[in-house]
């Protein structure tokens, strides 16, 4: 059966600095207002499990922040904190061919939106298992179930890299070969990858 990889988005195929849109957003020291913080991390998260569409996490977003600009101002500023992690998108086009590759990422469609107008390289990816389109985010099952039922993913012959533990812990529970990603040890993930797809 053909061989599939799952790779996450932050941290994996783009670094991303939240802070820097915290800042931009009006709110250069979280730690000094948590409910302020709280009630944002709410609306990301509705957003990001498609429980409320993205004009409306805009516009509650600019209430919330007293937010003075314009919409595609504050998309702008909640949007500009990545960054490509040219290490990863090397193995992305290595194995083209080789093996299908699907992005399995927590996100939202403003994001998704972003960094696929900005990033054209997304173009290279066979499919996707997005947590807003899902309505579930990681590390619930239901994004692991959609990759296998919808996207006809066979756990066995599945590579699935992440940066969160609790992410991969998951994706092991459901019969992945995981790696847990860190770029100090990317040697380590070309090594176990070469050797997944050599099998």
């Amino acid at each position: 059966m053909e061989k599939t990889i799952l790779f996450d988005i932050g941290n994996v195929l783009l670094f991303f600095d939240f802070h820097r849109a915290l800042t931009r957003l009006g709110i250069p020291d979280p730690n000094k207002d948590q409910e302020l913080m709280e009630k944002f991390y709410t609306l990301r998260d509705q957003v990001e499990m498609g429980g409320i569409a993205p004009a409306i996490f805009i516009e509650k977003l600019a209430e919330l922040l007293d937010f003075k600009g314009t919409a595609t101002e504050l998309v702008d500023a909640y949007s500009d904190i990545f960054m490509p992690n040219d290490a990863m998108w090397k193995i992305v086009r290595e194995t083209k061919g080789k093996c299908r590759r699907i992005l399995f990422s927590n996100t939202s469609a403003i994001h998704i939106d972003y960094i696929f107008e900005r990033y054209p390289e997304f173009s290279l990816f066979d499919d996707a298992v997005f947590s807003f389109k899902v309505g579930g985010s990681k590390p619930a099952p239901p994004m692991y179930v959609d990759a296998v039922e919808r996207l006809n993913v066979d756990p066995a012959n599945t590579f699935y890299i992440d940066d969160v533990l609790e992410n991969i812990a998951e994706g092991e529970r459901h019969g992945f070969t995981t790696h847990h990603y860190q770029p100090s040890t990317h040697a380590e993930l070309e090594s176990e990858l070469a050797e997944f797809l050599a099998k």
